[in-house]
C-alpha cells in the first residue's frame, strides 16, 4: 500500500510511523457486543449512591459474563483469521 500511495521517502517514513502507532479501543468499538460491560461496570459503580458499595463487588458481579462474551468474540475472530 505504501508504494502505491506514497510519492517520496519522507511521506513513506510518515506512513510507517502512523502504521506503527495506530491503535483501536476494542472495548469502545465492540461495546454493544460486550453488552456494554466494557464501560458500564465502572460507570455504574461511580453513579451508584449505595453506601459501602465497592468497585470490587461491582466487577465481581459482572466479570464472569464479560469473560464469557470475550471468549465468544475471540473464537469468532479466530474463525475469521482461519
Amino acid at each position: 500500500m505504501k508504494s502505491k500511495y506514497v510519492s517520496d521517502s519522507d511521506a513513506g517514513q510518515m506512513f510507517d510511523i502512523v502504521k506503527a502507532t495506530v491503535s483501536f479501543d476494542v472495548g469502545r468499538i465492540y461495546t454493544s457486543q460486550l453488552n456494554n460491560l466494557s464501560y458500564s461496570i465502572f460507570r455504574n459503580f461511580v453513579a451508584s449512591s449505595t453506601v459501602g458499595a465497592s468497585y470490587t463487588s461491582s466487577y465481581t458481579a459482572n466479570v464472569k459474563s464479560l469473560k464469557k462474551t470475550l471468549d465468544k468474540m475471540q473464537s469468532k475472530f479466530a474463525e475469521i483469521e482461519g
